[in-house]
């Protein structure tokens, strides 16, 4: 599918802001272009082929190019890969996902794939450490600087006020130190939750040249069969997808055996030597802190790995879900969606289904359960799903039924009865519920004549001490377990029942899947509406909602369901054909007479898959603006940027090196970008509702 040309615009601007004027002008002209050999793209890009070659293999090692050799006449063709190129936005997305799920160890190790396109896990760690030496390096040099300024300027910062603590590592976080058998130990963390994948030949290669040459060979293995007739279409459709899974299995669903270093035992012989671990689950020893332990088993050093962008848009799809939970229901309930979800992670690799699953008969996509009991067992101690949800007390925690005398006193008060005793409770003019023995009300006249008195205030009791541990520590009971089951069910049941129908119950065995289609279709529709409803007012919503559910209208069938004048109505339509909203449609009564608009019915309807492009390339053009304005700021401020972007002034305070001007000016940038990039995210979460989800 081609993109529009604001999203075209939008993917050059991604390329030229990560990785510089040379692969953008190479890569723009594969977006227009399409297909193109290297002869070709010497013409387009007036480039040298030295310079040619490079930005090529820029772009190939960051994953933004296909190619494909043609094998009669060996020659190779580039071709520009967009989903890449805009998978460039979602960067700080992927690792604030990664760093909220491993840490930060793990952070760092996807910043740096990120960073290196597709790497082996030798030149991985080669990078790691050359990146944590630069750092401390930069860090010792920034704290010597800063020493050697506080000796010559100590007189100057106490006649002025000015003595502040300007240590380096006081100002900046500390490096982060982890040894190679931990980078080891997170790649095998991110492996198994499918966050990263194994590179292999055909991810270079486009899904339609892929395809193709699959197409090619079933065709040859059939001896040349007739495939003009629905069945061998059938049987060719189901051979295709089974090499796609296969080969798509190569990669993604690949999963590292963990092998040992050197037969060595890094815990010890017998596991002895082990770290002490804090209650905050962070590792120690000696005088570093660790997320990671060294469990002793290695990757290959030669295996090709990247990031898995497919499985993190699940996480991001997951985190809009959740979101939509918590404002649709409420937050215990969200959360208990967001465990469910949680435990569905490791069987949904990717958001959308293969397109030939709807030609497929016999082959029905599946989906994910959970049952609710696996649900209850696994969700975390500090989810109370007694919240949110109605319950009914037990036999334990009922109070017998206090019912109003008929005999009313004098003072105001009144009598109730509390059962077979002849204990007596009287309310006071607050309305507090007090009570009293008969004995002795007896003594205190006082009490009983005035209503308005208050209470006597008694002392605490005296808690006891015991040293009954099974009181303190007592293990869950089955019927604890059951009400604890049943309390999640319920929030199940409020998952199902809602309007958006974020789980499904399947028949009788406590099964429940999720629905993500009919949700994401939810999700665009409430976000169409509310476009419509900012931007055309109540009038204009009522109408498209009216279209949407009755299909094509005349106008004045609308003007009376909308209860509108026609003038008004007519003036709100045209106001969204122009904006690309609503269509007109012309159908002529006869065959003669076409130009008469007598004889002609007008039509007005709304076209949704229509209407959700011409939104997408109204947010790409959206995000498009925002970073050329993010560019324009950033050349306006640039002498300060300059500043801090050299490579020995990163680690040390901007307030030690800046006046006051220069500092006012950095943090005014640094406000815009920052409002600009939450723009840009915020827009982000849009494209992934109507397009990545």
């Amino acid at each position: 599918m081609s993109l529009s040309q604001y999203a075209l615009e939008l993917c050059a601007l991604l390329v030229d802001e990560t990785y510089g004027e040379l692969s953008s002008r190479i890569f723009t002209i594969l977006l227009r272009r399409g297909q193109l050999p290297v002869k070709d793209l010497m013409l387009h890009t007036r480039l040298t082929s030295k310079k040619l070659r490079h930005g090529l293999a820029v772009l190939a090692q960051q994953n933004l190019l296909y190619y494909n050799t043609d094998p009669e006449t060996e020659v190779t063709y580039y071709e520009a890969n967009k989903d890449a190129a805009y998978a460039l936005v979602q960067s700080g997305k992927i690792m604030q996902v990664v760093e909220n799920k491993f840490g930060v160890l793990t952070r760092e190790v996807v910043q740096n794939l990120l960073l290196l396109g597709h790497s082996t896990v030798s030149d991985l760690c080669d990078a790691y450490e050359a990146q944590k030496k630069q750092q401390s390096r930069l860090v010792d040099l920034a704290r010597q600087n800063e020493l050697r300024r506080k000796e010559e300027t100590v007189e100057d910062e106490q006649m002025n006020g000015l003595a502040k603590e300007i240590n380096g590592a006081n100002n900046h976080p500390p490096v982060t130190i982890a040894t190679t058998g931990q980078l080891h130990t997170a790649l095998f963390r991110l492996f198994d939750a499918a966050l990263i994948e194994r590179v292999v030949g055909t991810m270079f290669e486009s899904p339609s040249d892929v395809q193709t040459k699959l197409e090619r060979e079933i065709v040859q293995e059939g001896n040349g069969a007739n495939l003009k007739t629905s069945k061998t279409k059938e049987e060719l459709t189901k051979r295709l997808l089974g090499r796609l899974r296969k080969d798509r299995a190569a990669g993604s669903d690949w999963k590292p055996q963990k092998r040992p270093h050197n037969g060595d035992h890094r815990n010890g012989a017998n596991g002895t030597n082990k770290r002490r671990r804090l209650s905050s689950g962070v590792a120690v020893n000696g005088d570093h802190i660790y997320e990671e332990e060294d469990d002793g088993a290695r990757l290959d050093d030669h295996l090709v790995i990247r990031v898995n962008h497919e499985k993190f848009k699940v996480l991001l799809r997951n985190a809009q879900l959740v979101h939509l939970c918590e404002h649709k229901i409420g937050k215990t309930t969200s959360r208990i969606y967001d465990h469910l979800l949680k435990l569905m992670e490791p069987q949904i690799q990717r958001c959308q289904l293969d397109r030939h699953h709807n030609v497929l008969k016999d082959d029905p996509y599946i989906p994910p359960t959970v049952q609710a009991i696996m649900i209850a067992s696994t969700l975390d101690k500090d989810i109370d799903p007694g919240f949110g949800v109605g319950k009914e007390p037990t036999h334990k925690e009922r109070t017998p039924v206090v019912k109003l005398s008929p005999n009313r006193k004098r003072d105001g008060t009144e009598a109730f009865a509390g059962g077979k005793g002849d204990t007596k409770k009287k309310v006071n003019g607050a309305g507090n519920l007090n009570v009293h023995n008969s004995e002795a009300d007896d003594g205190s006249d006082q009490d009983s004549d005035d209503p308005f008195t208050a209470p006597p205030v008694k002392p605490p009791k005296r808690q006891k001490v015991t040293f009954q541990d099974d009181a303190l520590f007592n293990p869950p009971r089955p019927e604890d377990r059951e009400d604890h089951l049943m309390l999640v069910r319920k929030h199940l049941d409020l998952l199902q029942s809602s309007e958006c129908k974020f789980v499904t119950r399947h028949g009788t065995n406590d099964c429940y899947s999720v629905d993500f289609e009919n949700i994401v279709r939810f999700m665009q529709d409430a976000e169409l509406d509310q476009l419509v409803y900012e931007s055309f007012g109540v009038k204009g919503h009522r109408l498209v909602r009216i279209m949407k559910q009755m299909g094509k209208m005349e106008e004045k069938s609308l003007d009376k369901l909308a209860l509108m004048k026609p003038k008004d109505a007519r003036t709100k339509l045209s106001e969204m054909q122009m904006s690309g909203i609503v269509e007109i449609q012309e159908v002529p009564k006869d065959a003669t007479n076409r130009g008469n608009n007598q004889r002609i019915i007008f039509l007005w309807f709304f076209d949704n898959d229509r209407v959700k492009q011409v939104v997408l390339d109204k947010v790409y053009k959206t995000m498009s603006r925002l970073l050329q304005r993010l560019a324009v700021e950033r050349r306006s401020a640039r002498h300060v940027l300059e500043l801090t972007e050299r490579s020995d002034l990163q680690h040390i305070a901007p307030d030690t090196y800046m006046d006051q001007q220069q500092i006012t000016e950095l943090r005014v940038i640094e406000q815009k970008e920052a409002t600009l990039v939450a723009q840009v995210a915020r827009l982000d979460d849009m494209i992934g509702i109507f397009r990545d989800f």
